[in-house]
C-alpha cells in the first residue's frame, strides 16, 4: 500500500505520539543494519500501549503491515519493510522500576541496555544479556531476536532472562506471558476467549508433534530459526508463551512492557587473551577452554585486529590485545569470573596450563584490570563495523554470520567456509562466539556488481548445505529475517515449517505483523540497497555516477564510498560516552542521527528522493542539525565523515540556489572581523540593545538570545610588530599559524603560545594567513575555499619544504588544514597537511623525546585541573596531549568525558535551543560538578569556552593561560 492511498488523519488524531509520513523520515527508517532496504508508508512514535494499540487497530482495518523497531541494529532485515514502521526507541523508553532485592526490573520495550545496566550497576545487579550492540540495543529488540552475547554460556539468551512479557496482537488483544506450572498452563487452555485459544492451539501444534520436534530441531545453545518450540514439550517445567514471543521477530506481538529477572554481577573478572598460530588451532582448543568453566569464549581473525589497530576509533583499545603490535593469525579472549580475584585469577592460570599442554606454542596474557579488560571487550564490540570500514568497494556482509555448530565439527565447518571462500575468490573474517559454536563470518563482497551477488548466494547456499550436513543451525542468534528466510522450511523440514505457518496463523491470522519475516520471506538476494532488481541496481548505479563532488574523499574512493560507508550498525545512537552523535541525542530523532543522515545522502545521490540529488530538501532539513564536530570520523567504526558529507551538500544548494546570507555571513567572518576589529565598541552596542539583536536574527539567524564576541583592546598582530624577535634558537623552528579568534578576540592566547614555543627553545615565525578557511568549510561554500585554499597552501608550502612544523592553537582551525582542505584543493600540496600539528600534539611529542622539559610551575592554590577538549581534538589529534603538556608543567591535570559542549562555531548561534539542550545532557554538568569539586576547568576550544560562559555563567580558560602563568 502506497502513502498515497492512505488517510493517516484519522490515525494521527488518535495517537498521543507522532506519525510522520515525510519522504526524508521514511527515508531514514528504510534500512537497518543488514544490506536491505525497504520504505515504510509511514513511521509511528508512540508514546504508551492505547497508541500501539491504535496503531494495530488502524493498519488491521487498512490492511497496512506493522513492523516493529528498536534501535535498528538489526543484521538479518527484521527492522525494515513497507508498512508502519513502529519505533519504541523514541519515546517509550522508560525504566519503570528496579527491585534489586527481588531481582526484577520492569522496563519500556524502547530502553536501551546500557542505559538499564549503568542504573542497575549501582545496586550490585545486571541485565545479562549482553548482544556486541548494548550501547543502542534496546530490550524490545533483543526479545524480538532472542539477543545472546558473549556471555550466553552462563546466562543464556534474553528469554532465559524475562519474567513476564505485556504485548498487543494484531487484533489489538493484550496478553500478558508469565511462567506457568502445568496445572496453571492447562486452566489458560479453557474457554473461549482468545487468551484460552493461544494457549490450547499451541499446546496442540507442539504435543501432536513432539517426536517430530525433538528430532528435527537439535538441541543446541542457540537456535534461532523459525519459533521455539522445545522449551513447551516437557510439561515438568514452567512454561511461559515469552519463549514464543522472544525471537519472534515482531511477527507475532509488539512488546509494550517487559519484566526481567536480573542477575548479581561478579565480585571478580580476570580476561585472558591467547593467541594462536591459526584460527583452526585456536577452535581445536576449545574444549579443552570449555572445560575450565570460562563466562566467555570470543574468537578474533588477524583481518579483525589488523583493522582495530588501523581505525581511530580502536587503535588504543587494540593495544589491550596485541600490546607488541605484533598481530597474531587468531586470539581467543577467554574469561573467568570468582568470588575473589584470586579466584578468578587461579582460574585463568588454570586455563592457560591446560591450553599450554595442548598447544606449547600458543602465547597467553591474563588481564584484572577493568580498563583494559573493557577495552579489549569494546574491540570485539565494535568487529562488525571495523570490518566493514575495510578499505574498497567490497564490504564485509552479514551473510552466513549465524550458524550454530556443534562444537566437535567447528573446526571441519571453518575449514569448509574458508575452503569456499578461495574457491570463489572471496575473502573472509572471523570473530564472536566460540563457546557456542556461534562464528560470525563476513564475506568480503561488492553487491553494486552482478557476479558479486552471484557469488553471495552460491557462498550462502553452499555453507547451508555444510551447516545441516554437519548438525548445525543456519540461524543460531542474529535471527531469520530476510538473509536466511528462505532457507527455513529446508533447515527443519516442511513438517516443521508447518508447524510455524500455525504459530503465525494463531498470533496473526490476517498477517499484518512484519511480514516476510520468519514465513514467506523473499530471497537473501532480493531487497538490496543497490536496487530489488537487476534494472533498479543499473539505475541506482546510473544515478550515482552522474554525481560529482568537490571533495575527492581520497580515503573512501569518492563521494559515493563516503556515504556508502555507513552500514547501519547505529553507534551514533550509543548516550553513555563518546560525542557521536550530538544533535541526534538531543533530538532522539532518527533523521539526525549519522545513519538516517546516510541513509538520505544515498538514497538522494541514488535518485530515490523526490527532487532526486544533493538539493533535496528534506535532505538539507536533516542535515541542518550537524554540528560538524566530526566525532563520526573517530568513534565510528566506518569512520563516516559527515561533516565533511554536509559541507558537500551544502555546496550543491547553494550552486543552485545561490549561498545564502547567512552562510555568507558566517563563512566570511574571518576577513569581516579582520576589517572591524577596531570597531569593537560595535560589538557592544549589538550586545547592549535589543535592536540589534534583532535585527542580526532576521537579516543572519544569529538567535537575539546569543552575545556576540567583543573583540580585543589589542590584537596579535599589534603585539607581533614590536615582539618579532626572541631570543636565539636551541630547538630549531616552529610557524604559528594564528587564527582570527586569537588574532582578534582572544589574542592573549595566540601572545601565550609564542612566548611557550621561545621559552622552551623555539624560534617562532608567523604564517600571515590567519583564515584555515573553516567557516567556508563548514557552511558548505567550497568553491570560494578551494579558490582560496591554494593560495593558503602555496604560503604553507614554503614552511613545509623546510621541513618546518605548522603549529596550530584552535582545533577546528587545525582540521581544517591537515584533513579537510587536502583532500579539496590539488593534490600537490599533500606534504603541507604532513607539517600541520596542533600545539598540544607538537609539545607533547616533543616532551615524550625528552626534546622539551618545561619549567615547573608552583601551582599554590590552583586546583585539579579538568580538561574539556575540543571534538575536532578528540577526532583528529591526541585529546591526552593537553593533559600531558599540563602534567610536564607540574599540574594535576585529567581529560573529562564531558561529550560536546553544543555550540560548534556558528551552530550555537543559529540553533540555540538544541545547542543548548546538547550542553545540557553532560557538559554544563560535567562543568558544574568539577567547579563545585573545587576544580579548574580548561577548555582547547573557543566555541566550548563561548558556551560555558553564555549558558552556564562560568569561565572556563586555555590552558595557555595556566602555563604561562595567569590564572
Amino acid at each position: 500500500m502506497t502513502v498515497g492511498t492512505t488517510n493517516w488523519e484519522p490515525l494521527k488524531k488518535e495517537l498521543r505520539g507522532d506519525l510522520i509520513v515525510s519522504q526524508g523520515m521514511r527515508g531514514a527508517y528504510a534500512t537497518d543494519a543488514s544490506v536491505y532496504q525497504e520504505f515504510p508508508t509511514a513511521v509511528a512514535l508512540p508514546r504508551n500501549a492505547d497508541d500501539v494499540t491504535a496503531i494495530v487497530q488502524f493498519c488491521r482495518e487498512t490492511k497496512t503491515s506493522i513492523i516493529g523497531r528498536g534501535g535498528g541494529t538489526s543484521l538479518s532485515g527484521q527492522a525494515i519493510g513497507r508498512g508502519v514502521v513502529v519505533d519504541f526507541s523514541h519515546y517509550m523508553n522508560q525504566i519503570v522500576a528496579i527491585d534489586p532485592e527481588q531481582l526484577l526490573a520492569e522496563v519500556q520495550p524502547g530502553a536501551v541496555l546500557d542505559d538499564l545496566n549503568k542504573k542497575l550497576a549501582a545496586a550490585g545487579v545486571h541485565f545479562p544479556p549482553d548482544p556486541a550492540t548494548a550501547s543502542r540495543a534496546t530490550i524490545g529488540g533483543m526479545i524480538g531476536n532472542n539477543a545472546c552475547g558473549t556471555r550466553s554460556i552462563i546466562y543464556g539468551r534474553t528469554s532465559d532472562s524475562i519474567e513476564a512479557i505485556d504485548c498487543i496482537l494484531a487484533d489489538g488483544a493484550r496478553l500478558n506471558t508469565t511462567w506457568l506450572s502445568a496445572g496453571e498452563w492447562n486452566a489458560k487452555k479453557q474457554g473461549n476467549e482468545r487468551e484460552a485459544s493461544i494457549y490450547s492451539t499451541v499446546d496442540r501444534l507442539v504435543q501432536s508433534n513432539r517426536d517430530l520436534i525433538l528430532s528435527r530441531i537439535p538441541p543446541l545453545p542457540r537456535v534461532a530459526a523459525g519459533y521455539t518450540l522445545r522449551p513447551f514439550i516437557a510439561e515438568s517445567r514452567l512454561r511461559s508463551l515469552s519463549d514464543l514471543i522472544c525471537g519472534s521477530e515482531g511477527t507475532l506481538a509488539l512488546v509494550t512492557s517487559a519484566t526481567l529477572r536480573l542477575k548479581r554481577l561478579p565480585n571478580a573478572t580476570v580476561l585472558v587473551i591467547s593467541a594462536f598460530r591459526s584460527v583452526d588451532e585456536a577452535l581445536v582448543n576449545l574444549p579443552f577452554a570449555l572445560e575450565c568453566q570460562p563466562s566467555a569464549v570470543e574468537l578474533l581473525d588477524d583481518v579483525l585486529i589488523h583493522e582495530a589497530m588501523r581505525n581511530a576509533s580502536t587503535k588504543e583499545m587494540a593495544k589491550s590485545i596485541v600490546p607488541s603490535g605484533e598481530v597474531p593469525n587468531a586470539v581467543l579472549m577467554v574469561e573467568f569470573f570468582g568470588d575473589s580475584m584470586a579466584e578468578a585469577v587461579a582460574s585463568g592460570l588454570g586455563y592457560v596450563r591446560r591450553i599450554a599442554q595442548q598447544s606449547p606454542r600458543s602465547e597467553h596474557r591474563l588481564m584484572d584490570q577493568p580498563a583494559a579488560q573493557q577495552a579489549a571487550w569494546d574491540v570485539r564490540r565494535l568487529a562488525l563495523g571495523l570490518l566493514s570500514n575495510l578499505p574498497g568497494r567490497a564490504k564485509a556482509i552479514a551473510l552466513i554470520e549465524d550458524a550454530c555448530i556443534p562444537i566437535d565439527r567447528l573446526p571441519e565447518y571453518n575449514r569448509f567456509v574458508s575452503e569456499t571462500g578461495e574457491r570463489l575468490g572471496l575473502a573472509t573474517s572471523t570473530y564472536a562466539h566460540a563457546s557456542v559454536g556461534v562464528l560470525h563470518y563476513k564475506i568480503m563482497l561488492d553487491l553494486h556488481l552482478e557476479s558479486d551477488r552471484k557469488k553471495m548466494r552460491e557462498m550462502a547456499e553452499a555453507c547451508f548445505e555444510k551447516c545441516r550436513e554437519v548438525g548445525g543451525v543456519f540461524s543460531g542468534e542474529h535471527g531469520d529475517g530476510i538473509v536466511r528466510g528462505e532457507f527455513l522450511p529446508k533447515q527443519f523440514g516442511p513438517e516443521i515449517y508447518d508447524i510455524f505457518l500455525g504459530i503465525k496463523r494463531l498470533f496473526d491470522p490476517t498477517g499484518i505483523l512484519n511480514p516476510g519475516r520468519k514465513i514467506d520471506s523473499p530471497p537473501l538476494d532480493g531487497p538490496l540497497r543497490y536496487g530489488h532488481s537487476e534494472s533498479e541496481r543499473r539505475t541506482y548505479s546510473k544515478e550515482t555516477q552522474q554525481i560529482k563532488s568537490w571533495f575527492r574523499f581520497g580515503d573512501q574512493d569518492g563521494l559515493v564510498g563516503a556515504i556508502e560507508q555507513c552500514n547501519g550498525v547505529g553507534v551514533c545512537r550509543q548516550n553513555l560516552k563518546g560525542t557521536m552523535c550530538p544533535s541526534y541525542r538531543a533530538t532522539r530523532d532518527e533523521r539526525d542521527s549519522t545513519r538516517g543522515r546516510a541513509n538520505l545522502l544515498r538514497l538522494a545521490i541514488s535518485g530515490q528522493l523526490d527532487p532526486p540529488g544533493l538539493v533535496n530538501p528534506e535532505l538539507h532539513a536533516a542535515l541542518d542539525l550537524c554540528l560538524a564536530c566530526k566525532a563520526c570520523k573517530s568513534e565510528c567504526p566506518n569512520a563516516v565523515d559527515m561533516a565533511r558529507l554536509k559541507s558537500e551538500a551544502l555546496q550543491a544548494r547553494w550552486q543552485a540556489k545561490g549561498v545564502s546570507r547567512q552562510a555568507a555571513f558566517i563563512g566570511r567572518m574571518p576577513q569581516r572581523i579582520a576589517r572591524f576589529h577596531r570597531w569593537r565598541w560595535a560589538a557592544r552596542l549589538l550586545n547592549m540593545f535589543s535592536a540589534g539583536r534583532w535585527a542580526l536574527e532576521k537579516l543572519y539567524g544569529v538567535d537575539r538570545r546569543r552575545a556576540l564576541p567583543v573583540p580585543a583592546r589589542e590584537s596579535f598582530d599589534q603585539w607581533w610588530s614590536s615582539n618579532r624577535s626572541g631570543p636565539n634558537s636551541r630547538l630549531g623552528t616552529v610557524a604559528m599559524f594564528v587564527d582570527t579568534w586569537c588574532r582578534y578576540l582572544e589574542p592573549e592566547i595566540g601572545i601565550g603560545a609564542v612566548k611557550l614555543l621561545r621559552s622552551c627553545g623555539y624560534q617562532v615565525e608567523l604564517v600571515g594567513a590567519f583564515d584555515s578557511l573553516r567557516t567556508r568549510l563548514s557552511m558548505g561554500m567550497l568553491k570560494e575555499a578551494k579558490d582560496l585554499g591554494g593560495t593558503l597552501f602555496s604560503e604553507l608550502e614554503e614552511f613545509a619544504k623546510r621541513d618546518v612544523p605548522i603549529v596550530c592553537i584552535e582545533p577546528s582551525e587545525a582540521s581544517a588544514l591537515r584533513d579537510d582542505l587536502p583532500d579539496l584543493i590539488e593534490q600537490h600540496f599533500s606534504g603541507v597537511a604532513k607539517h600541520v600539528v596542533l600545539l598540544d600534539d607538537f609539545l607533547a611529542g616533543e616532551i615524550a623525546t625528552g626534546t622539551v622539559q618545561l619549567v615547573k610551575s608552583d601551582p599554590g592554590e590552583v586546583r585539579e585541573i579538568v580538561i574539556h577538549p575540543h571534538c575536532h581534538q578528540r577526532a583528529l589529534f591526541q585529546p591526552n596531549a593537553t593533559a600531558i603538556v599540563l602534567r610536564e608543567a607540574g599540574f594535576n591535570a585529567n581529560v573529562s568525558d564531558f561529550g560536546c559542549c553544543g555550540m560548534a562555531g556558528s551552530f550555537g548561534y543559529s540553533h540555540f535551543d538544541v545547542s543548548k539542550k546538547i550542553a545540557e545532557q553532560r557538559f554544563l554538568p560535567g562543568v558544574r560538578q568539577a567547579v563545585n569539586d573545587n576544580k579548574l576547568m580548561v577548555a582547547t576550544g573557543t566555541s566550548c569556552r563561548q558556551q560555558a560562559l553564555d549558558l552556564g555563567q562560568i569561565k572556563l580558560v586555555h590552558w595557555l593561560h595556566l602555563v604561562q602563568g595567569k590564572v
